[in-house]
């Protein structure tokens, strides 16, 4: 029986040098676009991915745009879902038109309403003179969410606290019928509700159980939001260290 393995990215399986135990012990993930070295793997998640890979066929399922992908320091083979779900790409690393398609035509109901909501964003930055920048991330001439990060790796948490509580969670809330917000650490995301990994983790899985028949399917991630797509795979990882685990731990 064939398993596959729905594999998050950034903080799953790899993260910035500032969140490493042993930073003199690391090899490089990823890269950013000039070439820098950004993410990097601790040698137990290099040995867990060489296992991993070993036993199952991996499906990285990431928020990572095309781009960002392909700067991943990763070999991978078979599907891969980007954008929190919004791209589709086949094991020939093509995006998959059928599933394109689909989102485009929900990008274009959304993206006024995105728009006007980065701008909202913008204005309480500059307002309120926030060490933080925003941008609408764009893939495949496609609006698809909005994402706000420190302007530094080490900048204090405290912006992008300070955005969520006072703006963001009363403001997403007005528009919980079309958004959602993903924030977990220097990570905070405004997300329309088409855009969920667990929609593409669905598409995929019937493209397997059509191929191969009844598999064994895994599911690993570290966010809340990756507790979606994880909640309909056989099985499911968590690192220890994790946003969803110790959400599960304080309860």
């Amino acid at each position: 029986m064939k398993e596959f393995l729905f594999l998050d990215l950034d903080d799953t399986i790899f993260q910035t040098l500032r969140k490493c135990e042993n930073p003199d012990q690391v090899s490089v993930a990823a890269y950013l676009e000039n070439g820098e070295a950004i993410s990097y793997f601790s040698e137990k998640q290099k040995i867990l991915l060489t296992r991993l890979t070993e036993r199952a066929i991996i499906i990285p399922t990431t928020a990572r745009s095309f781009g960002a992908f392909k700067r991943v320091n990763i070999n991978f083979s078979n599907f891969a879902i980007l954008d929190f779900g919004g791209i589709i790409l086949n094991p020939d690393g093509k995006a998959d038109l059928a599933w394109l398609e689909q989102i485009k035509n929900k990008a274009e109901n959304t993206k006024n309403e995105l728009i006007k909501i980065f701008e909202i964003i913008n204005k309480f930055i500059s307002k309120n003179q926030l060490n933080l920048r925003s941008r609408i991330i764009k893939d495949f001439e496609l609006d698809l969410y909005i994402v706000v990060k420190n302007n530094t790796e080490n900048s204090s948490k405290d912006n992008l606290n300070f955005l969520y509580k006072n703006l963001l969670d009363n403001l997403i809330k007005e528009h919980k019928d079309s958004f959602y917000i993903h924030y977990n650490d220097n990570n905070l995301s405004v997300i329309p509700n088409f855009l969920n990994k667990v929609h593409a983790v669905k598409y995929i899985i019937n493209k397997i159980k059509i191929e191969y028949g009844e598999s064994i399917i895994w599911g690993m991630g570290d966010s809340l939001t990756d507790k979606h797509f994880m909640s309909i795979c056989d099985y499911a990882i968590l690192p220890t260290k994790s946003q969803i685990f110790q959400n599960l731990m304080d309860k």
